[in-house]
C-alpha cells in the first residue's frame, strides 16, 4: 500500500471523485444510448410538452454517448488505478484529464476570440431559418426559439414580409407571423400588431430572436464560467492526488 499519509488521503480521495465520476459517465452514457435506440422519444416528449426540435435531440445523444463514454473510462481508469495503485492506470487517468483540461482551454480561447464570427454565424442561421419558414416545411427549430425566448424573427417580426410564408409578397392586408409569433391564441389580434407596426404588441412577440438567444447566454456567463473552472480545479487536484499516489507506491504494487 501507499506509504505516508498525504498518499493514503490522495488514493482514498481519487477512489471518491473517481467513482462519483465513473457514475456520471454511466448516467450519460445510458441516457444518450436510450434516446438512440427507443422509438418513443418523439412520444414521450410530446407527453412531456417539451417542444424541442427532434434532430437536435439526436445530435445532443450522439455528443453525450461520446462524452459519458470518455468519462466512463477516465473514471475507471482513476477509481480502480487508486484502489489497486496501479500505475499503467493512474498514468492512463492522468492522461486523460489532461486532455480534457487542455481541450476546455482550446474551447474557452476559441470562443473569446472568436466571439464575434461566432455571433455572425449565429444571425445567419436564423436569418435563414425565418428565410425558409413556410406551411409546407419543417419549422420546429425556429418555432421552438421563439417560445423558448419570447421573440419574432432574426432581427424583429417584419423579417417575415419577404419569406416563404407571405409568398414573398408586400401586401400589408395579407401579411402574417408565424402562430409561435403570437403570445396567446388571438393569432387575429397578433397579425394585425405586426401589420400596424405597434406601438403596443399585447399579443406578439416584438423582440429580436438573435438578441434574446445573446442576452441569455450573456446572462448565464458568470454561471457557466464558474462551472467550468469548478470542474477544472477538481480535474487539477485529481491530478495531483495522482502524481502523488504514483510517487509513494510500494514495491507490492508494481506496475500491473
Amino acid at each position: 500500500m501507499a506509504d505516508g499519509k498525504c498518499a493514503k488521503c490522495s488514493r482514498y480521495l481519487l477512489v471518491i471523485f473517481n467513482f462519483f465520476f465513473w457514475v456520471s459517465g454511466c448516467g450519460l452514457l445510458g441516457i444518450g444510448i436510450w434516446i438512440c435506440v427507443d422509438d418513443r422519444i418523439e412520444e414521450f416528449l410530446s407527453n412531456a410538452s417539451i417542444s424541442f426540435p427532434l434532430n437536435w435531440i439526436y445530435i445532443f445523444a450522439y455528443i453525450i454517448i461520446g462524452i459519458g463514454g470518455f468519462i466512463f473510462i477516465t473514471g475507471f481508469c482513476g477509481c480502480c488505478g487508486a484502489v489497486r495503485e496501479s500505475a499503467w492506470m493512474l498514468a492512463g487517468y492522468i492522461g486523460c484529464v489532461v486532455l480534457i483540461l487542455v481541450a476546455e482551454l482550446v474551447i474557452g480561447v476559441y470562443i473569446a476570440v472568436e466571439r464575434k464570427n461566432l455571433e455572425g454565424m449565429l444571425q445567419n442561421e436564423l436569418s435563414r431559418l425565418v428565410k425558409d419558414y413556410s406551411e409546407h416545411n419543417n419549422n420546429v427549430t425556429m418555432d421552438f426559439l421563439q417560445i423558448r425566448f419570447d421573440c419574432c424573427g432574426s432581427r424583429n417580426f417584419s423579417d417575415y414580409r419577404d419569406t416563404a410564408l407571405n409568398n414573398g409578397t408586400h401586401t400589408k392586408m395579407t401579411w402574417i407571423v408565424p402562430n409561435s409569433c403570437c403570445k396567446t391564441g388571438k393569432t387575429q389580434t397578433c397579425y394585425e400588431q405586426a401589420r400596424n407596426l405597434g406601438p403596443v404588441y399585447t399579443e406578439l412577440r416584438s423582440k429580436s430572436c438573435f438578441d434574446g438567444i445573446i442576452e441569455f447566454l450573456y446572462g448565464n456567463i458568470i454561471i457557466l464560467i464558474s462551472a467550468v473552472v469548478g470542474v477544472a480545479v477538481t480535474e487539477i487536484l485529481g491530478v495531483i492526488c495522482a502524481v502523488i499516489l504514483c510517487q509513494n507506491r510500494t514495491e507490492y504494487w508494481d506496475w500491473d
